[in-house]
């Protein structure tokens, strides 16, 4: 019944967008709507049916806290979507007036003006992710283990500057948008340098074991293709939906062997549905979010006559337990510290962090971290005695994040706030496009970034995402345009 629900509000979302963006799709522009509504409905939606259909995968048995759990967690991403559209599309259609003057705006015969300008920055967008790409690898920041990963930051100015730019996260996506649009009317041996480039990206990303950086590349040419070619809704599906069967298996695979033991067996099956959702989710925090303790206590009273060792595990807990120990996996355990756990709202906990958080820390202000994400995800996982690396290093999502500070009323309304957020940024957009076209096109190729790094975010991550990164990135992306009209023959441009 819940999976059932959750798709219709998932259909419903989708089709809210695309009835307040179609104006913008007829005209080929990529609108932010629908690309934020179908990202969550592709990641949430189809990660939680995953764990919905096989619940096992989840907390080992197919238990009460297991479904309860699951089925409110549909239920929470519903709400949170069907709202978030519907505050976008009222806030778009009540800019009826403004989007009548972008009835003759069209995103290709806009970038066809600025081709040759539009062409070297694909280039050079190109050349500078492969050389960072390079760099990241080489200074450690690719390691797995968030100490080391700290350490290599902190102890070069140049990984700093590779991560503070945002070249892999928001301009490496603009060059890889940008390249079948470029791609055209490149010379050979441009194509030629480009086929080199993406290559050594392959074997840069498949060394280092970087999933993310595996699918941004597929990723990131599709959306381009879907933008600049005109593709049928029909091919531009079936191409999304291979590319998604492939990249799961490959994707499983080098975190088998990145994070475990292939040759365990029992373990990879087990956790194998897990992974996947978690995959698709960013997270596996949400589910623990929404375990009662009245569940968790029934199912281990229930286990407890079963089962000899969950009987020791309820008697003598897991925490004297080696943390590589076999029996902190038991189910045991979790239900023992979940049925023990006291959650309480968070409110406005970790708010104070604003506005100083939005503040570039790189011009030299001591600001605190907007991500917060992780510090949920420990709580949670310290409240459950949690196996260390046992749901990576996640984090929780707005609409859970949402949900703990302020229950259901907090849902909807930091969901409306967001949709309407992105509607003014949309309409934002198309005044520069309108007005200052180069600028316009950038930044409406910019926000497809976000398709990558937007799963997994809280409420405070968002605002800093929105309000800081996304401008800097923009900002970053016209100044290196700047310099590279200067190297264009006059009139080129």
């Amino acid at each position: 019944m819940t999976l059932t629900f959750v798709w219709l509000a998932i259909t419903f979302s989708v089709c809210l967008v695309l009835w307040s963006d179609w104006s913008l799709l007829r005209l080929g522009l990529p609108a932010l709507g629908l690309v934020a509504t179908l990202m969550f409905s592709f990641t949430y939606g189809l990660g939680w049916s995953l764990w919905r259909i096989d619940p096992s995968s989840l907390f080992g048995y197919g238990t009460a806290s297991t479904l309860g759990s699951l089925d409110r967690l549909g239920v929470l991403f519903s709400l949170g979507l069907s709202v978030l559209a519907l505050s976008y599309s009222l806030i778009r259609r009540l800019s009826c007036h403004f989007l009548s003057q972008c009835n003759s705006l069209s995103f290709r015969r806009s970038a066809e003006a600025f081709r040759p300008l539009l062409q070297c920055l694909c280039m050079a967008l190109l050349l500078l992710s492969v050389s960072g790409l390079l760099g990241m690898t080489v200074l450690g920041l690719f390691q797995r283990d968030p100490l080391l990963q700290q350490h290599a930051l902190q102890s070069s100015w140049l990984a700093k500057g590779l991560i503070g730019t945002g070249l892999l996260s928001r301009l490496a996506p603009v060059g890889l948008l940008l390249l079948p649009f470029a791609w055209i009317r490149w010379q050979r041996w441009q194509r030629l340098l480009c086929i080199l480039l993406l290559s050594t990206w392959v074997v840069i990303v498949s060394a280092s074991a970087s999933r993310g950086q595996l699918l941004a590349l597929p990723l990131y040419l599709i959306l381009g293709g879907l933008v600049w070619q005109s593709l049928s809704l029909r091919t531009a599906s079936l191409t999304l939906l291979t590319v998604g069967l492939i990249f799961l298996p490959i994707s499983e695979s080098i975190r088998v062997h990145r994070e475990g033991d292939a040759t365990v067996t029992a373990l990879r099956k087990t956790f194998e549905t897990f992974q996947i959702g978690k995959q698709l989710m960013g997270t596996a925090h949400e589910f623990y979010l929404f375990l009662t303790p009245r569940d968790c206590a029934a199912d281990l009273d229930t286990l407890i006559k079963i089962d000899p060792v969950s009987a020791q595990i309820s008697r003598n807990g897991v925490a004297f337990l080696p943390n590589d120990h076999y029996l902190r996996w038991h189910i045991a355990g979790r239900y023992l510290s979940c049925s023990k756990r006291v959650l309480s709202h968070r409110g406005f906990e970790l708010f104070d962090r604003l506005p100083l958080g939005l503040l570039p820390s790189s011009l030299g202000f001591s600001t605190p971290s907007l991500f917060d994400g992780q510090e949920l995800s420990q709580d949670l996982s310290l409240s459950l005695d949690l196996k260390p690396g046992e749901v990576s290093y996640s984090t929780i999502s707005i609409f859970a994040d949402a949900w703990w500070r302020w229950r259901w009323p907090g849902v909807v309304v930091v969901t409306a706030v967001l949709g309407g957020l992105l509607a003014l940024i949309q309409n934002l957009l198309l005044w520069l496009i309108l007005r200052q076209p180069m600028a316009g096109l950038l930044g409406q190729l910019l926000v497809l970034s976000l398709v990558g790094t937007w799963i997994n975010n809280t409420t405070l991550t968002m605002l800093w995402f929105l309000l800081w990164d996304l401008p800097k990135a923009w900002l970053e992306l016209m100044l290196l345009t700047a310099l590279l009209r200067f190297r264009l023959p006059r009139g080129a441009t």
